[in-house]
């Protein structure tokens, strides 16, 4: 052994530490990251935000339509951006979009202006989903930590709907004074999230190329997650389905509330507590799932789901308010379910594109649905809505559950394209 190799030896061995220092950095920013993309001060006041412009319910959900349709169109390139280019530089976009979004909100002047906004933001979202769930996994890959993502995800989730359920009792009070001046706090918000996301550190992973170019890359990798794979297109499927119910029926939560005669003021305090609801289910997933199975878990999902559309199309009143949280049950349970389970059998090299076609799949099924269902509200009533949106969900959960298989050991998607 030379004089030199212990000293080499020992400059690897500190190498090798610095980099576990500086990856392991990444769990607690993408946790603040997540607290902060959580921090929604509108959120409580959305739909009375956009009617003070004078939108009807439908032309709101027409609005939210058009941002489904943006998000759809940008959500599977900006997934294949992140798997070739990176996902530091995704989350940097990501956040550019959403503050710039919400800065269109603040100066709006009508349905247009809002447009914009909305479309602005549906680039900032489609930049961040997916990515900061596969950052989290490719970090915890590098570390050696992959079957800690559950339980991380988790509580990252879990602090995300603290902070929205904290930002949804400041919003409203806020919007007591002005209800445009969330929006104007929104931008400081979200700006701060660009300096941090510059801040991460990208994990090493393979990368994803196609010598055929980016178009032939996404469609391969479609393929593979749609086609090739029966049970990730289940996964996908189902996912995207109970996603959207949980969505429609958070645009109608706020109209639900109206109807209930429930102040505006209190507005903020509900959403709070439907937040909080969202963040303890998230918190304990794993568990769940630990206890029950993947499947059963799933089925209860399912159960509540159907329950809460029931009962929110049964009546409209104060008592009937934690009705709602049962929407908030479904979200904080499936997210991490759905995400752990799809995050295990995709491969490093393509896991942001596998994760934004979950998300695009979730949006073009919305985009129609949301204009039908503001129509019907505008048209017949809330109830009616409501009783039309739950049949449409419980048909299509019931249906593709049945297709819901698990096995105990799962390739991924890279190690199925490279077996012959």
């Amino acid at each position: 052994m030379s004089p030199a190799e212990p000293f080499h030896r020992k400059t690897m061995q500190e190498s090798n530490f610095q980099r576990r220092a500086r990856l392991r950095s990444n769990l607690p920013k993408l946790h603040l990251f997540s607290i902060l993309g959580g921090a929604l001060l509108l959120a409580p006041v959305l739909v009375p935000f956009f009617q003070d412009y004078g939108l009807s319910l439908s032309e709101i959900l027409w609005l939210q339509a058009c941002f489904g349709l943006a998000v759809a169109a940008l959500e599977v390139p900006s997934g294949y951006f992140s798997d070739t280019v990176g996902r530091k530089p995704a989350l940097v976009i990501g956040s550019f979009g959403l503050t710039i979004g919400f800065g269109f909100f603040a100066i709006a002047e009508g349905f247009w202006t809002l447009l914009v906004g909305e479309l602005v933001l549906a680039i900032g979202w489609s930049f961040i989903s997916g990515t900061s769930s596969a950052l989290l996994y490719d970090t915890l890959a590098e570390l050696g930590e992959e079957e800690c993502f559950a339980g991380i995800f988790g509580r990252q989730r879990s602090y995300a709907n603290f902070a929205e359920a904290l930002a949804s009792i400041i919003g409203a009070a806020i919007a007591v004074l002005s209800i445009r001046l969330p929006a104007l706090v929104q931008i400081g918000v979200y700006a701060f999230a660009i300096p941090l996301a510059l801040s991460l550190v990208e994990p090493a992973r393979k990368r994803f190329s196609s010598p055929a170019g980016p178009a032939a890359g996404i469609r391969q990798i479609a393929s593979e997650a749609l086609a090739l794979r029966g049970e990730v297109r289940v996964l996908i499927v189902l996912s995207a389905i109970i996603a959207t119910s949980s969505l429609t029926m958070a645009w109608l939560s706020q109209p639900w509330l109206r109807a209930a005669e429930v102040p505006l003021v209190a507005f903020g305090v509900i959403w709070a507590g439907l937040r909080i609801t969202v963040g303890v289910s998230a918190l304990f997933a794993s568990q769940l799932e630990a206890r029950i199975g993947f499947n059963r878990s799933v089925a209860v999902v399912i159960a509540v789901l159907i329950g809460g559309f029931a009962l929110c199309a049964w009546q409209q009143a104060p008592w009937l308010i934690p009705a709602l949280a049962s929407f908030s049950f479904v979200r904080g349970i499936s997210m991490v379910l759905f995400s752990e389970a799809i995050n295990r059998r995709t491969g490093s090299d393509r896991r942001a594109t596998v994760l934004s076609i979950e998300s695009l799949l979730c949006r073009l099924l919305f985009a129609p649905l949301a204009p039908l269902v503001g129509w019907t509200a505008d048209a017949y009533s809330l109830s009616t809505a409501i009783t039309l949106s739950g049949a449409l969900f419980a048909t299509g959960t019931i249906f593709v559950y049945r297709r819901l298989g698990v096995p105990a050991k799962h390739p991924t998607l890279t190690e199925l394209a490279t077996t012959p």
